[in-house]
């Protein structure tokens, strides 16, 4: 069983044990805080110790009833005002008032163990309670006060309490004896105390002694702070919080601002220092920008702002600061706004100048990396940039043998700087396209490489040179048919001429003279084919010729056409072949809606080409019916043929054929060349099958829009 003054010590540490523990920890993380978290630790301390003040003293009524049967009123009333106050100084945030409480506690320990009529328990047996009563002041002292002079005074209240202790209990006489035989052999309580003092005194020494440094070197470190301040080449401003009595933020004062400050706003110190920010700013600063939102924020950060009144730009940035106080730097970014926008300007315009350049841009560096692009026709080559900057010239496409030629171009104009040019197709989602890449050298790491589109290009030259090689055929073909023009004239003129003499003289008989008629008659009729050639031409190249549609009887076409070419034939030496006509319909009646003249022009030139160039067989010709309602007209001969290579300038404008059977025939080489031309007029084209030597075949067709007459079934 513990001794009365056990217990009650034991009930009076449980008062402070929770404060302990908490206020311990604050103590000797003192030089880590800020004042104000110092503050916060110590009011949350003391009111933590006021709490349990009132449950101790409680506890202690119920306590000491059970044990002594008795309550101590006057002490449990100034263990309760104590508790009360505590807490009450602590709510109205008046800390200083609170550690003056201390010197209830000799009252509360003189009511609890020294009074003859209060006491507990006999007071001779109670000093060392109360010894450790007071001792509860100094660790209070210890645990919320810096004040050396308030321990001092505690200090004495102490030793008079014990003294006055020794005067009622009479055994002031034992005041110098180290111990009291009396007592159990126990060491005299004014030692204790003193012991306790000593040791209290002591542990306040070192705490002053390092408050001291701290403050020191809080003050030196302020010093510093507040000279680089003033030095500080940029405007720079102190800003506090103004709290209301429950620490909430009302406002924001402008502690001081430095010289840089003042010169750059044209303001002195002592006109804002200690105003409210919100007060002075507007007007200084003329802008809508929301101050307070910035210094009470709680994270530290800056912002960029734009001061009509100065016209400059400020970046600011917020310090946080202990204290509730907050740091704003102004740095002046005008210069650097009005480079920027230039440079923003520069690039807009050589962005707008790059993209009026047909021309695509690459920076490449030296290992074949691009690390730049800008093309006019993206949407062209459905290629984005990030599609091609920081890949590899090797990477996007281009075969090996270009990806090295590139590569060893990049390497020459870095090492030489010179200028290359490179040719070469790349193939997009619109087709093939031809590109010419020139590279000249940006620097010692990369080039510049401009990819312009050839593909146009390319095809006009392409196109040109083809235009070039007719024309020059077509003027070689045009000497030779003006060189053979004089022949095929001069030929029957003379012939004309010759025998028309003959025809004058009386040296010849009547079957003679029959014989030069048909001669002459015979070269008229050539000259005429010629002078007509060269008139369906000239309409032709002027574009004088119309089409006249019409009923046109296909038999009786066909007919005329037929006795024509066996008369023909027949007085050109020609009456050993076949002439055959083949009708694709037997009724005489049978006509179709087209222009006469012209396909009875094409018809012409087609069997007259096939009995010119046949010696022996046959030429047939005529027409047949196809099934998708089509009449198609052909010219068949068993004549010389075409040569392969011959086919496809067959149809060109005095065109002959170059062999030796060719040049036995006379003519301009126009025939075919207006018969397809003819036959395009009518919607139709002209086309052929030949073999060398066994012959050929022409014909066209076109759709039949009317017809009269019976069509025979096909």
């Amino acid at each position: 069983m513990l001794s009365p003054h056990g217990k009650i010590i034991i009930l009076v540490l449980v008062n402070g044990i929770s404060m302990l523990y908490h206020k311990f920890k604050s103590f000797f993380l003192f030089e880590y805080n800020s004042e104000n978290d110092i503050r916060i630790k110590k009011a949350t301390g003391l009111l933590l110790l006021g709490a349990l003040g009132l449950i101790a003293t409680v506890v202690f009524a119920v306590i000491s009833h059970k044990i002594y049967d008795r309550y101590c009123i006057p002490g449990l009333l100034v263990s309760l005002i104590t508790s009360m106050l505590i807490i009450r100084n602590v709510i109205i945030n008046k800390l200083e008032v609170v550690e003056n409480v201390i010197f209830l506690i000799p009252v509360a320990i003189y009511f609890f163990f020294i009074s003859n009529a209060y006491s507990l328990y006999p007071n001779v047996h109670s000093y060392y309670s109360t010894v450790w009563g007071l001792g509860l002041g100094f660790l209070f002292l210890i645990l919320f006060s810096t004040s050396f002079k308030r321990f001092l005074f505690y200090a004495a209240v102490s030793i008079g309490t014990i003294l006055t202790h020794m005067l009622l209990t009479s055994n002031i006489n034992l005041l110098f004896d180290f111990k009291w035989i009396t007592f159990e052999n126990r060491i005299n309580p004014v030692l204790s105390l003193i012991l306790l003092i000593s040791l209290t005194s002591l542990i306040l020494l070192a705490h002053k002694r390092r408050l001291s440094y701290y403050e020191q070197s809080l003050e030196d470190i302020n010093h510093r702070i507040n000279s680089v301040f003033r030095k500080y080449k940029q405007p720079a401003l102190v800003v506090e919080e103004i709290n209301d009595e429950h620490g909430e933020v009302t406002g924001l004062k402008i502690v001081r601002v430095n010289p840089a400050f003042e010169k750059t706003f044209r303001i002195s110190n002592r006109k804002i220092a200690n105003h409210n920010l919100e007060q002075v700013f507007p007007s200084l600063f003329r802008n809508n920008f929301n101050w307070s939102q910035f210094f009470l924020g709680k994270e530290e950060y800056s912002s960029e702002i734009y001061f009509d009144k100065y016209e400059k730009w400020f970046e600011i940035e917020k310090i946080q600061h202990p204290n509730n106080q907050s740091i704003c730097i102004f740095s002046d970014k005008t210069q650097n706004k009005q480079e920027f926008y230039e440079l923003q300007a520069s690039e807009s315009r050589y962005k707008a100048l790059l993209q009026a350049i047909p021309d695509i841009f690459f920076v490449i560096d030296k290992d074949g990396i691009y690390m730049d692009y800008v093309a006019k026709e993206q949407d062209l080559l459905k290629v984005k940039p990030d599609d091609i900057i920081g890949n590899s010239i090797f990477e996007v496409g281009f075969s090996d043998k270009m990806t090295r030629a590139i590569f060893q171009g990049i390497q020459n104009v870095i090492r030489f700087d010179s200028i290359e040019t490179i040719e070469y197709a790349f193939d997009t989602p619109h087709g093939t396209m031809l590109f010419e890449m020139r590279m000249v050298k940006l620097d010692d790491q990369s080039v510049i490489s401009l990819a312009r589109d050839i593909t146009k290009r390319k095809l006009t030259e392409q196109k040109l040179e083809e235009a070039k090689n007719k024309a020059e055929e077509a003027d070689k073909l045009k000497s030779a048919f003006l060189a053979n023009l004089s022949h095929e004239v001069r030929t029957p003129m003379n012939a004309i001429l010759g025998f028309s003499k003959m025809l004058a003289s009386p040296d010849f008989e009547e079957e003679e003279r029959l014989k030069f008629i048909n001669i002459i008659t015979h070269n008229g009729e050539i000259l005429m084919k010629l002078l007509t050639d060269m008139i369906n031409l000239s309409k032709i190249e002027t574009g004088q010729i119309e089409v006249e549609k019409g009923y046109l009887k296909i038999n009786q076409l066909l007919a005329e056409l037929y006795r024509n070419f066996t008369f023909e034939k027949n007085q050109n030496d020609k009456g050993h072949l076949k002439l055959t006509l083949q009708m694709g319909n037997e009724n005489p009646n049978f006509a179709v809606y087209t222009d006469s003249t012209l396909l009875r022009d094409i018809m012409s030139n087609l069997i007259d080409n096939a009995i010119k160039f046949t010696d022996k067989g046959e030429v047939e010709f005529g027409y047949s019916l196809k099934s998708d309602n089509k009449i198609e007209f052909f010219v068949k001969d068993t004549g010389i043929g075409i040569p392969e290579e011959a086919k496809e300038e067959i149809f060109m404008r005095f065109h002959q054929l170059e062999n030796d059977k060719s040049k036995n025939y006379g003519g301009t080489g126009l025939g075919l060349s207006i018969a397809q031309y003819y036959a395009e007029q009518i919607g139709s084209s002209l086309d052929f099958t030949s073999v060398a030597g066994k012959g050929s075949r022409f014909f066209f067709s076109f759709k039949i829009e009317k017809a009269d007459g019976h069509l025979k079934v096909v």
